[in-house]
């Protein structure tokens, strides 16, 4: 019990570290120079107003400087992070340490790739490179170490579900000429299909495709949106991708029968 405790809480700082990266990468800006500042007023913050949660909590969720209000995600992220810590501990620490660490850090990065996507409709390639150099190490360790698990890449369904899902992507990237979907979305469906085969990576994208379809019919009937609005598709992917490995067996086995319903409620 005091382990997952001691667990989450370095989850909690690994997601303060998220929250810079999430913050700078599209920027530009370096992730491991400059001290933190408030994004409203620019002060510097000091140590004590960077503790996870606590000094969201302490000061109320404003500036110590300017008093504005500070958005509830930072907060949010570094609990969601903490969350992830102890998720890959239970579901990767059976194939020993480094599985576990490989398998949160795949983790983290969809979060990170999720939410500058969510904010600002693109995939940077520094953070699709990494998340490939991640998955390839993942793989390595895996043969290493004899684990079992779902992500095999180098075989000949990685094979194929890097090229022929990132082809199928590219094809509507090409004919929409970037309107259905961004160059980012086609580079990372690769990835996805490299992580976890052609058939894996057929129902994360799946899953992906159709909570768009979803939230795209929600966002038109309650005219938030039109027909050519732009949606973080790339969102949708890490989110699917993140249930494929985490919830797998619950949506895929127990709950099997509400994904080949899909395209019957779609039509």
């Amino acid at each position: 019990m005091f382990w997952n405790v001691y667990i989450f809480i370095a989850g909690l700082i690994i997601g303060s570290f998220v929250n810079v990266v999430i913050h700078r990468v599209p920027f530009g800006q370096s992730i491991v120079g400059g001290r933190s500042h408030c994004p409203h007023c620019r002060a510097k913050l000091a140590w004590y107003d960077l503790i996870p949660v606590i000094s969201f909590l302490i000061l109320a969720g404003r500036c110590r400087a300017c008093g504005k209000k500070i958005s509830p995600v930072y907060p949010a992220i570094e609990v969601y992070s903490g969350f992830v810590a102890v998720m890959s501990y239970w579901l990767f620490a059976g194939s020993g340490w480094i599985a576990w660490i490989s398998g949160a850090f795949i983790l983290e990065l969809f979060l990170i790739l999720a939410v500058i996507d969510f904010r600002h409709l693109i995939l940077p390639d520094s953070l699709l490179i990494v998340l490939l150099v991640g998955a390839v190490a993942w793989s390595i360790l895996q043969k290493i170490i004899g684990s079992t698990g779902s992500w095999q890449i180098f075989d000949l369904s990685s094979l194929a579900g890097a090229g022929v899902l990132a082809a199928i992507f590219f094809l509507v990237w090409l004919l929409s000429r970037g309107r259905g979907l961004g160059l980012g979305d086609v580079k990372l469906t690769g990835i996805i299909g490299l992580i976890f085969g052609f058939w894996g990576g057929l129902i994360v994208l799946y899953l992906a495709v159709a909570a768009g379809a979803i939230l795209g019919a929600i966002l038109l009937l309650t005219h938030r949106a039109n027909l050519k609005t732009k949606l973080p598709f790339g969102t949708l992917i890490c989110a699917s991708a993140t249930a494929y490995i985490l919830l797998g067996d619950v949506i895929f086995k127990k709950m099997g029968y509400l994904f080949y319903a899909i395209p019957a409620i779609l039509k």
